[in-house]
C-alpha cells in the first residue's frame, strides 16, 4: 500500500478526478440550460419534439 502515497499516483488521481468532473459539470450545467429553457418558454418546449 505504501505506492499509494507515491507523488506519480496523486497526481494521476487528480488529473482523472478533473477530467471527470469537469464532463459531469458540464453535463448538470446543460440539463439546467435545458431547465431554464423550458421554464422560459413553456409552449415551445411542449411542442417540439423530444430527443
Amino acid at each position: 500500500m505504501a505506492h499509494r502515497n507515491r507523488p506519480e499516483d496523486l497526481v494521476e488521481r487528480v488529473v482523472v478526478g478533473t477530467v471527470l468532473g469537469d464532463a459531469m459539470l458540464a453535463g448538470l450545467r446543460r440539463l439546467a440550460q435545458v431547465d431554464a429553457s423550458a421554464r422560459h418558454y413553456p409552449a415551445e418546449a411542449a411542442e417540439s419534439p423530444s430527443r
